[in-house]
């Protein structure tokens, strides 16, 4: 069984508006199951790299943050941008 965001988050946190984008994705744009899991995996690792962080505290300076943080892992810009 593939991993998934938990469940039992507030509405505006970041699993659970990760879950409804990744739904979104599938019905309204007929993304295929390996494409939803993609994006579900690089969701996961923002998650990861951002904590309990809410979104709608989520700043430029977060992203910045986590850009450097790819970039001391050397995550080449493609990589970088396909997280994003």
């Amino acid at each position: 069984m593939r991993w998934q965001f938990p469940e039992n988050q507030a509405p505006e946190s970041f699993p659970a508006l990760a879950r409804e984008f990744l739904l979104h994705a599938q019905v309204e744009y007929s993304f295929s199951r390996e494409s939803v899991e993609k994006y579900g995996e690089c969701l996961k690792q923002i998650w990861f790299a951002i904590g309990g962080l809410p979104v709608c505290k989520f700043s430029q300076g977060d992203l910045l943050s986590l850009r450097s943080n790819w970039l001391a892992r050397s995550l080449s810009a493609s990589r970088q941008t396909s997280l994003l």
